[in-house]
């Protein structure tokens, strides 16, 4: 196989470093002899001893666990024996001779610009000589993209019967399923696992040091995930870590760990903080998920921190497991409606005169992004575009709902604008200052007109919304854009000043938000079309960041002027 050293050093960190991230280029992260880990191994073969009982991950066996659930529920992390038996993967990856053999010629890709074959992979990490020999913190592959070629590492194991429940499955795209293979001092730093996911981890080859602490350990700068690599967090942190544990106390983190050998499967539960070291040469599969059981009690603050995803989950458990969002909902109504998805929004009544914002949006805008929204049955089907609709569909109603739940607004949907005749005292700014020289008002549509798809996802997005009012805008600036725009021409309106004088026209290009008025105590933001319509993912996602921060400038505009 050869020293690829030469082969892989000048393409990954030299001749593509403009390319190549801050990790590996600007900080030499993978060629970095700044700690000479490699000239300690005494240091690195202490993590081998097993840690105190008071300390040590509880083993069991994968007989005596009835469910997968059982240990979700208790939320603790267990080391598991017998979750591999049968696996092929107990073969072909036991030993360095055994994988290349297996699945040598497939190729990875490490980082930007630098990829190797399996087989030149393995000589790089455990060569005595070379990049991957004196590195502190060698390249560690890390893959999760099974196409092509690599979906043979897919024959070779199967997610262990206590946890094959798993709701990212539902969600195309979303599977965190990664094959790690590396050499001694590779691993990660501290950190906790996305998406509220717990996770199985299970080693085939080699030996790992884990060091695990609870949701909720409050990390001060001493032991804070910003360390370059995994090495350094063993050897700065763990030991005041190890420190602080013994030194018992009420502020005393609890730390737990443990040595992970071939064919022991760790289980780690969701917000769980963890870092790892290999020891050795050593090769896992790892697997997040999000257990049906679970789901209830997480839902809260995977709702409240993942927005767009738990919304669109939603969407999928709604077609294929219904059981699963009926629990959700049955935890709402038991006593965390206001955490959970399902509870009632704000009630869709008629608007009580206390001084707050209205925000007016075309219902036509809303209905059109309900056409491009793809339902749950067809994502299957439709694959990453459809996924990328579903989630742009919920990103859109999130931004409505952030803009009036930070504002204390609600919702009125605007089916067209009418011109009163001229002259007509009522098309003044109801308790405002009088008539209007070819004022216009909206016509508002009731919620309950809106499509039922329409309503329902509003309320999901907890969105306030408020029925038909008889409020009429101010006039002489809502008509001017107006007049603006049946004439073809760039729409100009007057903003009007905290005084009430115009303060001269601004240009309202497409998307944007009108002016605000204040209407007697109602502030009103009227909206005359939605974000910009953009085919790639990333524009439409920042054409809908530009369009809510306008909505936002707006309200504020507007609340100012109450």
């Amino acid at each position: 196989m050869g020293d690829v050293t030469k082969r892989v050093q000048p393409v990954g960190l030299v001749a593509r470093a403009e390319r190549v991230g801050p990790d590996v280029a600007k900080r030499g992260l993978h060629t970095s002899r700044r700690r000479g880990f490699s000239d300690r191994p005494d240091w690195l073969e202490t993590f081998r001893a097993e840690p105190p009982a008071a300390r040590a991950v509880r083993r069991v066996r994968a007989l005596d666990v009835p469910d997968g659930g059982v240990l979700v529920a208790a939320g603790e992390p267990v080391l598991i024996s017998g979750c591999t038996d049968g696996w092929p993967a107990a073969r072909r990856w036991a030993t360095r001779d055994a994988l290349c053999e297996a699945h040598g010629e497939l190729r990875f890709e490490l980082a930007d610009g630098v990829e190797m074959g399996l087989a030149e992979y393995v000589e790089y990490a455990t060569g005595a000589t070379g990049a991957g020999a004196t590195a502190d913190f060698p390249y560690y592959l890390f893959e999760r993209r099974f196409r092509g070629e690599r979906r043979a590492l897919l024959d070779d194991f199967a997610p262990p019967e206590l946890f094959a429940d798993d709701l990212l499955g539902l969600v195309p795209g979303s599977s965190m399923r990664y094959w790690i293979a590396g050499g001694a001092r590779t691993g990660t730093c501290l950190h906790v696992d996305p998406l509220l996911t717990s996770a199985w981890n299970a080693c085939l080859c080699g030996a790992k040091r884990w060091a695990l602490l609870p949701p909720g350990t409050p990390l001060g700068a001493d032991l804070a995930p910003t360390v370059a690599t995994p090495c350094d967090w063993f050897a700065d942190a763990y030991p005041r870590l190890v420190a602080a544990a013994e030194a018992g106390g009420a502020a005393a983190p609890r730390l737990v760990e443990c040595v992970q050998r071939p064919g022991e499967t760790i289980f780690v539960p969701s917000g769980w903080w963890h870092a790892v070291v290999n020891l050795e040469w050593s090769v896992a599969v790892t697997h997040n998920f999000l257990n049906a059981a679970a789901l209830p009690a997480l839902w809260p603050r995977l709702r409240a921190d993942f927005p767009p995803f738990s919304m669109v989950l939603a969407d999928c458990l709604a077609h294929a497991r219904p059981a699963v969002l009926a629990a959700v909902h049955a935890r709402a109504r038991a006593g965390h409606a206001a955490d959970a998805d399902g509870a009632a929004a704000p009630p869709a009544s008629a608007y009580d005169g206390a001084a707050a914002l209205v925000l007016q949006l075309p219902l036509a805008t809303l209905v059109g992004w309900l056409r491009e929204r793809p339902a749950a049955a067809e994502l299957g089907a439709l694959g990453a575009a459809g996924v990328r609709a579903l989630y742009l569909w919920h990103e859109r109603l999130g931004a409505v709902s952030r803009v009036l739940l930070e504002f204390g607004g609600r919702l009125q949907l605007v089916t067209q604008l009418v011109t009163p005749p001229d002259g007509d005292a009522s098309a003044g700014a109801e308790g405002g200052a009088g008539g209007g020289d070819g004022g216009c008002e909206p016509a508002l549509a009731p919620l309950a007109e809106a499509p039922a798809a329409l309503r329902e996802a509003l309320q999901a997005h907890r969105a306030p919304c408020c029925s038909p009012l008889v409020v009429r805008a101010a006039t002489q600036e809502f008509d001017a854009m107006r007049r603006g725009a049946l004439a073809g021409a760039a729409p100009t309106i007057a903003t009007p000043a905290a005084d009430g004088a115009p303060t001269g026209p601004v240009a309202a290009g497409p998307g944007a938000a009108g002016p605000g008025v204040s209407a007697g105590r109602v502030a009103i933001v009227r909206v005359e079309r939605g974000p910009a319509d953009e085919v790639e993912p990333a524009r439409a996602r920042a054409a809908l960041r530009a369009w809510e921060a306008q909505l936002a400038v707006a309200c504020a505009a507007t609340r100012g002027k109450e």
